[in-house]
Formats: structure tokens, sequence, C-alpha cells
């Protein structure tokens, strides 16, 4: 079982602080460019996700964000290009024109994930001289593990002042806990850590 330390209490957006994962420095990496790389992926992560919110609210589609933008907001930063959320399946049609003119032009279509229970669809926006921006629709599907996982959620003020809709603290460690992938099952454990350390 990975080592859990404290999580941070910096949040999107919030400058000046240390960004440095709570687990700690992945092998290989100094600790001051693993903060760098933290502190600017959570930067590209709260841009793509103001464009997507701002979609999601003027649609009022019923969503919940998770991946690494849920760490972020939980206080747990991580490095990552992809943005996830879970939304309803009808919101993924009536949604991709928008995301079409915000550049998310490529759909390389349908995957499934933690043994076929997460269903995924994935849009991704080119960047000149950068790694693509991915954003992941985890499709909450009548009786999914999505759907369920999309009755608990909460809203989170970050230091920016917006306020995202986040999976709760158990909903959120759940769903990352049906993957096999080492690095969501540590973020399981961080965000159980954090839901025992909450008053």
């Amino acid at each position: 079982m990975p080592r859990i330390t404290r999580p941070s209490k910096r949040v999107l957006g919030k400058p000046g602080r240390s960004s440095k994962p709570a687990t700690g420095v992945r092998s290989g990496v100094s600790p001051d460019r693993e903060n760098v790389h933290v502190k600017e992926g959570a930067r590209q992560l709260l841009q793509m996700a103001r464009e997507v919110a701002g979609l999601l609210a003027a649609g009022g589609y019923k969503h919940a964000w998770c991946g690494a933008v849920g760490m972020a907001i939980y206080g747990a930063p991580r490095a990552s290009a992809d943005v996830d959320l879970i939304i309803e399946p009808e919101a993924v049609d009536a949604l991709r024109p928008r995301l079409r003119e915000l550049g998310y032009a490529h759909e390389p279509g349908e995957i499934r994930v933690a043994r076929g229970r997460i269903r995924i669809r994935r849009f991704v926006r080119l960047v000149p001289d950068a790694d693509p921006e991915v954003l992941d629709f985890l499709i909450a599907d009548p009786g999914s593990v999505c759907e369920r996982a999309l009755q608990n959620t909460v809203i989170k003020e970050v230091s920016s002042g917006e306020r995202f809709r986040v999976l709760g603290l158990g909903a959120f460690a759940d769903l990352k806990s049906l993957s096999e992938r080492p690095r969501d099952l540590e973020d399981a454990e961080i965000l159980r850590s954090i839901q025992r350390l909450k008053p």
C-alpha cells in the first residue's frame, strides 16, 4: 500500500504555494521540476475545466468532475493533461458541436475501462508544440457505476472563487478503486485519507 501523507491544502489556481503531489515525487524527477510541472498542469486543467464548465452550465447538464481536476479541487493536484468528468449520456451529442468550436475536433471513439464497467467518450484538442489536450466524458448510463457515483456530488469552491461540482470523496475513491492502474489506486487511498481527516 502506498505511503499516505496529509494532502496539500492547495487547490486549482492558487499561486505561490507548493504543488507537490501528496504522495511525493515520482521516481526520476527532481522535486523542483515536479512542482513546476504540476503547477503548470493545474493551470492548464483549470482553463480546460472553465471552458467545459461554461458549456455545461449553459445546457444545464448534470455532471461531476473527477480525475485530475477533482483531485486538485480536493487539494491533491497531480500532473495530467486529461480532464475527466461524469456526464449523462444525452449530453454528449448535445455538446459535440460546441466542443468542436473549442477545438476538440478529434474523437478516437469509445473506450471501456474497469473491466468494461466504465464507458468513456473521448474528445481531443491538438495544440501546436504541446501535448494534445484530452477531455474524457465518463458516461452515466442507466444502472452504471458512473450513474450511481453521480448521485453523490458536492459543490466545491476553488481559490479563484469559481465553483465546481465534484464527486463526493467516498464516491470518488470508490470510482478510482475500480481501476487496475497503480496511480488510480494510489489516488483512491489519498481521497480516503482526506475523508478520514475531515472533521
